[in-house]
């Protein structure tokens, strides 16, 4: 075998949604790094990048064509996020703390570009776009950062960002929620499908079509 680590976070999806076509697999596989590879089992594009944990793919950058790729490291490496295009290649890595994440994708605008949450933590945590830059820091209300979840609590297509500990709960929503028109509603993973071991797919999708005059 090519790969003789275990997978920490897989999934299989097409790439460019916009021009469907062949479907690859994507694999955070622990201390063999991240891999793209094809139904057939054929490694495309590999990256050693370290102890490759979790995986997120979204359009985090509407300038790209198609999907792009965050890798997050866990141990050796812990905290380094990787960013990919829809070819597989690296375009961005930093550091944005020296802590593990799921780094689940966030569609907090409604707009087609999504961002992605770290943590709740109010120092290091926050939402984060497709180019590693901080956009929202959460505020320092004492709220918990031990867990923290990302779920369309209010109906509007919108992500809410629910943070938990063993003894408080809060949500967390946007000042104009719930909004009414045409907004983003990408296709995520099945909730039952959903663990701290998994890759989140999130797939272009609107609440409603597009306009034609």
């Amino acid at each position: 075998s090519q790969i003789t680590d275990h997978a920490d976070a897989v999934t299989a999806v097409d790439l460019h949604p916009e021009q469907p076509g062949d479907i690859r697999v994507l694999c955070a596989a622990s201390d063999e790094g991240f891999y793209i590879a094809d139904l057939q089992g054929k490694i495309l594009k590999r990256h050693r990048i370290g102890h490759a944990q979790n995986l997120t793919v979204a359009n985090f950058r509407s300038d790209l064509p198609g999907l792009e790729i965050l890798v997050h490291n866990y141990w050796g490496n812990q905290g380094i996020a990787h960013f990919y295009n829809a070819e597989g290649e690296l375009y961005h890595d930093f550091e944005p703390s020296n802590h593990g994440s799921v780094c689940l994708p966030v569609n907090w605008t409604g707009n087609e570009e999504e961002f992605w949450c770290l943590s709740p933590n109010t120092e290091y945590g926050g939402l984060y776009d497709g180019l590693g830059r901080r956009v929202l820091k959460f505020p320092a209300d004492g709220h918990p950062d031990m867990c923290y979840m990302v779920l369309d609590v209010t109906g509007d297509c919108r992500d809410e960002i629910i943070v938990w500990d063993p003894f408080e709960l809060y949500v967390y929503t946007q000042a104009d929620s719930p909004r009414s028109g045409r907004l983003y509603r990408p296709v995520r993973n099945p909730t039952f499908n959903i663990s701290n071991y998994g890759a989140m797919r999130s797939i272009p999708g609107w609440s409603m079509p597009s306009r034609v005059d």
